[in-house]
Formats: C-alpha cells, structure tokens, sequence
C-alpha cells in the first residue's frame, strides 16, 4: 500500500518498498525526503542528505548559499581525483559523490585506459552495460583458457572458481553451487553437508529425505482380538482408518452362551446374532444339562 506510511516513507519504508512504491501515489525515487525537517535540516540532517537535497533540489543549502550546492565542510570533494575515480576513490566516496553528483556510481570507468589493458571483468561489463570494449570480450572469448572435461568428476571440489564461471559461461557446466549428480563416481550423499542436501532437494529433487511415516497403531496387530484386546484409541483409530474395531461388540468372536447381558443384546438387536426365535437375546442354553 503506498499510501500507508508516505509521510515517513524515507525512514519508515524498506528498501523494496521504497522500489515498488517509486513514482507511485506520490511517493519519490529520491534516495532522501528534503521536505521532511527542512527547517531544521542544520541540526537533524546527515552531511550527506544536506549535499545532496541542497545540490539536486536545491533545499537545505547552508545560510548565504541558498539555492547553490554546499561547497564547505563536505566529507569529500568530488571534484579532487575524479578522472580516475575508479582506482582512486575509496568506497565511502564513490558512494557519497553518486548520491550528491552522480559520480562514481558504475563498478567500473569505461572512459578511462585503454581496453586492451582492463581486466576481463571489467571489459565484461563495460561491453554489456556501456558497449565499450566490446572487441577484447570477443577476443578473449575465442581464447580456450580451461578444459572443461579434465576433473569434471569432481567439479565442485576441485575446480578453482575462475574455471566454474569459465566452463559454466562456456559449456553449462558447473553453474549450480553444488553438485548434486549421484552415480558411481560421486561421493556418497551421506557425506554431503546439510546445506548441500537441502539445495539439491530444493533444487535439484535429488537426496530428499525419505519421508519416514510413524502409526500410532498397527491395525493388523490383535485384530482377531479387537474387542477385548484393543484400547479404546485404537478402536477409533483403526475403525477411522481401516473400518475396524467400530462396533460396540464383536458378534463373531466367541459363543453367545459366554456372551454378557449387554453384548447379547446389542449383537441381537444390530448384528441380528445371539438372538433366541421367541424371546429375544438368548440368556441361556435350556437344553445344555437338561438330563
């Protein structure tokens, strides 16, 4: 919501926030909010938000300078060193002269030295980004630097990580973090770190742990004795699970002659078992002993 919190949004909103809300319901895509305590950006504002509000907005700029960027008591000076910024600058001041000046803000200066002489990375990205050296990048691209098959086995141990990005740019080889192959030539994946098992799994879907499932009870175990042998939680888990155990009695087990008042009754009234023709439940056996 970027209406939520938009009076506070240089302090109170994150950075993806800050990216997604930019330009969007009145919200900036400035790196400071130079309304927000300008009359007291003397005392409460950074060095840094008093350059580059009074340089860019023309806000905050010290007394006698109003409307003229702050030319006094800054941390750096732009202006010293800047045609070789890239080698020259420290980090904290090619961060400082890219907010006030825009300054310093590539990784690389594709202005300066000749591109013959730069190191591949940075003809890499001054080819991509700013199409300058593009000639060398295609020169060293034709040069075979690393055999892509020699120790390819042990890949992720073995090889150093200027031939990962080499083979992985070059032959799709190495690229992922870990190898996750499994076969004969691969160690044992029970020897792989728990972080390595759980990228291959997430990524890969090699190595997952199997799924180890615990019943609370074995529905097979004493079946033929469910009445009188099983709990009362298995009954109901093996009756939910297995159709087991559901009924009051088991009016298979056993001879009505032995059977209780009640379970007489409740086999003969559902099960239609124990049941005397006339009389209802059979209580007992009048011709057993009648000699």
């Amino acid at each position: 919501d970027c209406q939520a919190g938009i009076a506070n949004w240089e302090e109170g909103w994150n950075d993806a926030k800050k990216s997604y809300c930019c330009g969007i319901g009145g919200a900036t895509c400035d790196p400071y909010d130079c309304q927000k305590s300008l009359a007291t950006s003397d005392t409460t504002w950074s060095v840094q938000k008093r350059a580059w509000c009074c340089s860019n907005k023309h806000l905050g700029c010290p007394s006698g300078h109003a409307n003229h960027p702050i030319t006094t008591s800054l941390p750096f000076d732009c202006e010293a060193g800047k045609a070789r910024w890239e080698s020259g600058w420290s980090t904290n001041k090619k961060n400082y002269c890219c907010l006030s000046v825009k300054l310093g803000c590539d990784p690389f200066a594709c202005n300066a030295g000749a591109a013959s002489g730069w190191a591949e990375q940075k003809q890499g990205w001054c080819c991509d980004n700013k199409q300058v050296g593009c000639e060398f990048v295609k020169q060293v691209a034709a040069v075979v630097r690393f055999d892509c098959n020699a120790g390819y086995d042990n890949w992720e141990a073995g090889w150093h990580d200027d031939k990962k990005a080499y083979c992985c740019r070059k032959e799709s080889k190495a690229c992922d973090p870990y190898d996750c192959r499994l076969n004969g030539t691969r160690v044992p994946k029970s020897s792989w770190s728990a972080t390595k098992t759980g990228w291959c799994c997430d990524n890969k879907q090699v190595a997952c742990p199997s799924a180890v499932v615990t019943l609370p009870f074995d529905c097979n175990a004493g079946q033929a004795k469910w009445e009188t042998g099983w709990s009362v939680g298995k009954k109901e888990y093996c009756c939910a699970k297995v159709a087991i155990g559901c009924d009051a009695f088991d009016c298979a087990a056993g001879i009505p002659e032995g059977w209780s008042h009640g379970k007489l009754e409740w086999c003969c009234e559902t099960k239609n078992i124990g049941c005397s023709t006339t009389n209802g439940p059979v209580q007992f056996d009048c011709q057993a002993g009648i000699a």
